[in-house]
């Protein structure tokens, strides 16, 4: 079952120790090995820059070129999406597609011309906030007050600066009534790259009935997320948790919402089953066990992430 896995903070754990190795590596949740073991066909790849040091465009300069250099060293294996088109080029001869995503846009300091800069060097997805405030909006919290602000003006230009680009806009992270404004105002699906359902496990970072719902009616999809605080409220995920907020969402917003956005490489804590895509399969098992047509599963695990960049990217 090929895999489209729409989150993970990969070269940014690589960066932190200026690790080069991406061939197979024991040190992170995903290598080349384990994308090949789990059938991959697209690994997005975060720049997360919570913790760039020093806080600047030009460390975020740096840091976009060391992803770059890690990916180009396998030519032969890798091939870096830019458009839909190489999507479809990777199904056609298997080479393992990564997207350069980009995670909490704080580094822009107010300048939506950076985002410019993203996409030239190759970011196809950007979300606008982590958990801190930034020039653009609000993060998710436990403070009803803060988790219902809408965006800022920035914010809002932000939106319409990436559709004309052909970038997909993510709301992983983001507050509530950011996610609710954003969902009136783009023109284009959005994405909730990493994020479960609240009410099957009530953290701030999972989204409301009403965000599930603009989501699929966007056209958008929901990843689902494996970090264990996210599936259930004492931390111990395992296959059936993952699967009651799959079910979740099928039910409140249709087949065609349902993603995969797995966090790897941006958590400690392990799924009980899923530690890396080589495990991936398991969940593809469990959902046909389950009872899930093999059409919904190819859907979750690709074809509906599939259908949003096509829709999106230029």
């Amino acid at each position: 079952m090929k895999l489209f896995d729409l989150h993970s903070d990969t070269v940014f754990q690589m960066y932190k120790t200026k690790d080069r190795n991406f061939h197979d590596n024991p040190s992170l949740d995903i290598d080349l090995k384990k994308l090949r073991q789990g059938d991959s066909l697209v690994q997005c790849i975060s720049l997360f820059t919570d913790e760039l040091d020093p806080n600047t465009f030009d460390e975020w300069l740096n840091y976009a070129g060391f992803y770059q250099d890690v990916m180009a060293q396998y030519p032969d294996d890798l091939r870096m999406i830019l458009t839909y088109q190489d999507m479809e080029d990777c199904l056609k001869d298997g080479k393992q597609g990564i997207m350069m995503t980009e995670e909490d846009c704080y580094i822009c300091l107010g300048d939506l011309d950076r985002l410019n800069i993203m996409y030239d060097l190759g970011v196809r997805m950007c979300s606008i906030c982590w958990n801190e405030e930034t020039c653009f909006a609000y993060p998710n919290s436990r403070d009803d007050r803060l988790h219902n602000l809408g965006l800022k003006p920035l914010g809002r230009e932000a939106i319409r600066r990436m559709e004309e680009l052909g970038m997909v806009f993510d709301v992983s992270h983001l507050s509530r009534g950011g996610t609710l404004e954003a969902l009136q105002i783009s023109k284009n699906p959005i994405i909730a790259s990493h994020s479960n359902a609240r009410a099957v496990t009530d953290h701030p970072r999972n989204l409301s009935d009403e965000e599930i719902r603009g989501i699929a009616d966007s056209g958008g999809v929901i990843g689902i997320n494996l970090y264990p605080g996210f599936l259930d409220s004492n931390r111990q995920a395992d296959l059936n948790k993952t699967l009651r907020h799959v079910e979740y969402l099928r039910q409140l917003g249709g087949d065609g919402v349902v993603a995969i956005g797995t966090d790897f490489d941006g958590f400690t804590t392990p799924h009980q089953d899923l530690k890396s895509p080589a495990d991936m399969p398991l969940l593809a098992e469990a959902l046909e066990r389950a009872g899930y047509s093999l059409e919904f599963i190819e859907g979750m695990f690709y074809k509906n992430a599939m259908r949003v960049f096509r829709e999106v990217l230029k």
